[in-house]
């Protein structure tokens, strides 16, 4: 079903101060090609934040959104939920990674059993 255009799904990654994590699983999900949004919701401080902006510019082959906003996880993804425009989301700690095949699998799944 869904094998190499876009996936209707967002991943919502809360993160604050963690710019080296932040690097890491986008640099993850660029390798791996992802065809899916990510949501990075920043609640980081002073030259965290810059540079957790600069990071996410770095990965174009990526469809990335980045929002400042402070607070704890579960309350920056309730604020934040008029952002997610796709079908499904997901939500990944920072320090997580989710594997791409695998969530086609889900989301296929999902669609042949709504």
């Amino acid at each position: 079903m869904y094998k190499y255009e876009m996936l209707p799904l967002t991943l919502i990654v809360p993160t604050k101060n963690r710019t080296s994590y932040i690097y890491n699983l986008l640099s993850y999900y660029s390798e791996k090609k992802v065809k899916f949004n990510i949501l990075i919701l920043d609640s980081s401080t002073g030259s965290f934040r810059k540079k957790n902006k600069e990071i996410t510019k770095t990965f174009l082959n990526l469809r990335i959104k980045h929002k400042f906003i402070i607070g704890k996880p579960h309350e920056v993804v309730k604020r934040s939920r008029d952002l997610i425009k796709t079908k499904y989301c997901c939500l990944c700690g920072d320090d997580d990674y989710l594997f791409p095949k695998n969530i086609k699998k889900f989301i296929n799944f999902l669609e042949k059993n709504k």
